[in-house]
């Protein structure tokens, strides 16, 4: 492994117990009143999953999007 993947994924589990920390002992509601929250959140998530979102957006999406579509014309 290169020394610059190990460092990213060194951030990823930093970001990864610090967005759980933040979490510990809300509420999925405290998302709605605390925009803190929500940004904290979101940077953390952002820095454990944007290869697994490129790798969802490009593998996974689009045949969700058809089965989505599909569920809905059965409606």
């Amino acid at each position: 492994m290169r020394k610059d993947d190990v460092v990213h994924l060194q951030h990823m589990l930093d970001a990864g117990r610090e967005a759980l920390g933040f979490a510990r002992s809300r509420c999925r509601s405290d998302l709605d009143g605390d925009r803190m929250l929500v940004l904290a959140l979101v940077k953390d998530v952002e820095i454990i999953g944007l290869d697994v979102l490129w790798q969802t957006v490009q593998q996974d999406l689009a045949p969700l999007v058809t089965a989505l579509e599909e569920a809905l014309k059965m409606r």
